[in-house]
């Protein structure tokens, strides 16, 4: 075998590594030689130290990655690891730098500011939320995604003409921010709108993949990893309802301020280079401790898809006032959930079955299907009785064989009481049916609400509605 190739070294390209003892990021200054590099940071004394490349102890040598996505500002790194003064200065720094160049509610600057700071530790979390102005032409939305994405963990600028082919491979290559413009689709059966939806259902959650069939002669199926933080812009919401409970979205109004460029200047991508910079510092730092401290005990009453939604940001939380807000946001945006889950056919044949058990301790599925459809005016949507009996069942009833040839409800407390909170009813049918409580019935008395409202003092009731002027 010839010697040089059986010497030669094995060589891989990486934009990050990670060991026990270290963390390892690229950089890039097209003013160095060479203009991509590791900055590296030592856990044991916390100094960050440059390398052109890395010996592994195998023998392979990692080299930063040359994409020419980096040279052409696709994908934005820092140049350095810069220090900062303190958690609070750098969130302030994140703030000032959102309010002087887009128009959006201060609660939402500082809830952006953390965003932004979790997408720097997104890879410690299970789970990850999505970020989204919403609004029409003219409001703002493209200005918002350039600012906050230009300060997120390595953020890949994905335009709105680009093929369904390369999204993937950006994102697995890169593991960083998607920072998607006008995700509206006219077209819903485009391929890219599909892809599109494939990466947002299935990328916040760790572990979760996509799988395609590659290949033109080979076909081959390739998992690709999406999990990663992701910042768009639409003028509508989806009409998916667990999607749009794991986006904090952030409504947008066309502006008064005067103070705002009409252009971003060149000063715009500097100022965020230098935040990116001490980004970097904050990711060495902190990176190792996120995730260490549980406080999903201050999101009691917020359903769990939403707690586990929300819980990444309260994590990198650290102001009182700051956590308190948030955990205002989440009770608000609870409250839209469930009012948009009340809109929805389920939530229409739960309140006909509810309904019906308090009046009757016997309901058949056709007695719901008939109270749903008597109040169904438009003749083309009128769900069929098999269709209601699945609803029924998907909502955790078990049906029986009754006298009448119709299939019984078979009642189920628990599963009322858990399914009037989801959908808002402001009066469980076990507050009615306890008047003449069956054995081993729980009284609604003996219940405890955790979501007293009287509770809220003045000064959060006036906040809650700040907020939810500025959209959830």
């Amino acid at each position: 075998m010839n010697e040089g190739v059986k010497n030669k070294q094995r060589i891989i390209q990486k934009s990050a590594y990670q060991t026990v003892d270290a963390i390892y990021e690229e950089v890039f200054d097209p003013f160095l030689v060479p203009e991509k590099q590791f900055i590296g940071y030592l856990l044991s004394d916390g100094k960050p130290s440059t390398y052109e490349s890395l010996e592994l102890e195998d023998g392979t040598k990692l080299i930063p990655n040359p994409s020419s996505l980096i040279d052409n500002g696709v994908v934005l790194l820092p140049s350095q690891a810069v220090e900062y003064t303190s958690e609070l200065e750098l969130i302030n720094d994140i703030t000032t730098f959102i309010h002087k160049y887009v128009d959006v509610h201060p609660f939402y600057e500082k809830l952006t500011a953390h965003y932004v700071l979790m997408s720097w530790v997104y890879d410690r979390c299970s789970v990850v939320p999505y970020l989204r102005s919403l609004g029409d032409y003219g409001t703002g939305k493209t200005r918002f995604i350039q600012t906050v994405g230009s300060l997120c963990y390595r953020p890949i600028f994905i335009a709105g003409a680009v093929t369904p082919s390369p999204i993937f491979r950006m994102i697995e290559e890169f593991q960083g921010t998607m920072v998607f413009n006008e995700m509206d689709f006219d077209d819903k059966e485009s391929d890219l709108y599909s892809v599109l939806v494939k990466i947002l259902n299935n990328g916040y959650e760790k572990g979760m993949v996509v799988l395609r069939v590659e290949g033109d002669k080979t076909r081959e199926v390739k998992a690709y990893k999406t999990f990663s933080p992701k910042v768009f812009s639409t003028r509508k919401r989806f009409k998916d309802q667990a999607l749009e409970s794991r986006i904090i979205t952030v409504l947008m109004k066309q502006t008064t301020r005067k103070d705002l460029p009409v252009m971003l200047p060149e000063s715009f991508w500097q100022e965020a280079e230098s935040l990116r910079n001490k980004l970097l510092m904050y990711r060495f730092r902190n990176l190792r401790r996120i995730a260490t401290e549980d406080k999903s005990s201050k999101l009691i009453g917020i359903e769990p898809r939403l707690r586990q939604t929300l819980l990444p940001l309260l994590e990198v939380v650290e102001d009182p006032k700051v956590e308190e807000s948030l955990i205002n946001y989440a009770k608000e945006f609870q409250g839209q959930l469930i009012t948009d889950r009340g809109s929805e056919l389920e939530a229409l044949v739960f309140t006909k079955l509810a309904d019906l058990f308090r009046q009757n301790h016997k309901v058949t599925v056709k007695d719901v299907a008939r109270a749903v459809i008597l109040d169904l005016e438009d003749e083309k949507f009128k769900p069929s009785s098999q269709k209601i009996g699945r609803i029924i069942r998907d909502f955790g009833f078990r049906t029986r064989r009754s006298t009448g040839g119709y299939p019984e409800i078979v009642r189920n407390d628990d599963q009322i009481k858990y399914l009037s909170e989801r959908y808002g009813l402001e009066t469980s049918p076990l507050s009615l049916s306890s008047l003449n409580p069956q054995p081993g019935q729980i009284n609604q008395s003996d219940v405890s609400d955790d979501s007293d409202a009287s509770s809220q003092s003045k000064s959060d009731q006036e906040l809650a509605m700040e907020f939810s002027e500025g959209g959830v």
